[in-house]
């Protein structure tokens, strides 16, 4: 969804940030980028859209932190809970820094 493929093209960042933030916040929300996601496919097969054989996803947070997901859009995973559920995704080592979690 973040970029996606229009006819053959990706959209532009802007964008596709603003239809993030406007689906899971509930509206078009200021963000910065807190670092960058590596994938590493060696061959991709018909259904990987992302660049062989790396392709690096920028992470964006809310500049508010107050702002919450919209109901229906996901579940909020707090502190206490989201290293035994989140501590092998890809992205977690960025999620605490930008958090200011601990990650041992």
């Amino acid at each position: 969804m973040f970029l996606g493929d229009r006819g053959g093209t990706w959209r532009p960042a802007a964008e596709g940030v603003r239809e993030l933030t406007s689906r899971h916040l509930g509206r078009d929300a200021a963000t910065r980028c807190v670092g960058f996601v590596r994938n590493v496919v060696p061959v991709g097969d018909e259904s990987y859209r992302l660049p062989v054989p790396e392709a690096h996803v920028p992470v964006f947070v809310p500049r508010d932190p107050s702002l919450l997901p919209v109901d229906g859009s996901g579940s909020w995973v707090g502190a206490s809970d989201a290293p035994a559920l989140l501590a092998e995704r890809h992205w977690w080592l960025i999620a605490c820094e930008a958090l200011g979690w601990p990650h041992d």
